[in-house]
């Protein structure tokens, strides 16, 4: 929201971060890092690290008025648009 504010009204990837972010410390997303091992062009394996986001429904649907409207919003795109309903 400060980003917003201070940027003209105008948000950047790091004002979604941060708002993914304070979903997940309230609670109502979770994020979950797994390391997965990955082979090169050349036969090496390497490492990397994925990050799983997972929606609580119960927490969305049981505390939606302390959600503000952006923020529904966002959750709504995530999953239900880009993750097709899926809530990983």
């Amino acid at each position: 929201m400060v980003g917003y504010l201070l940027n003209s009204r105008m948000i950047s990837a790091r004002d979604l971060i941060a708002t993914l972010l304070d979903l997940a410390r309230r609670g109502f997303l979770s994020i979950e890092e797994k390391t997965a091992t990955h082979r090169s062009l050349f036969g090496g394996e390497k490492e990397k690290a994925e990050y799983i986001w997972k929606r609580d429904r119960d927490a969305v649907r049981s505390q939606q008025g302390k959600l503000h409207e952006h923020e529904r919003m966002l959750v709504e795109f995530l999953f239900d648009k880009l993750a097709s309903g899926r809530d990983t």
